[in-house]
């Protein structure tokens, strides 16, 4: 993907030009596969779930995918019948 358009996507979650080009410069990632890969993606970020915790990230993930509902610090854009998951950098 470039990022042109990336930087389209972006600007599709509701990003101003200039946030949306801040956004691509600190590694904000859109994933373009993430409902076809959803089970290596929750796989790989398996360690990021803490037992205290009473929903698991893995699991808010999958939920955030089959309801298609962004968690705090995500977006979602459809875009030419495509579904792109964007996590914003902290």
């Amino acid at each position: 993907m470039t990022k042109q358009e990336q930087i389209e996507i972006l600007m599709a979650d509701g990003c101003t030009k200039s946030d949306a080009e801040k956004h691509f410069k600190n590694d904000t990632t859109i994933y373009c596969d993430l409902e076809e890969n959803l089970d290596t993606y929750l796989s790989d970020w398996e360690y990021l779930n803490d037992d205290l915790d009473d929903v698991k990230y893995t699991d808010a993930i999958a939920k955030m995918v089959q309801t298609k509902e962004p968690l705090a610090g995500w977006g979602i854009v459809e875009k030419d019948g495509k579904t792109y998951y964007i996590e914003y950098a902290s």
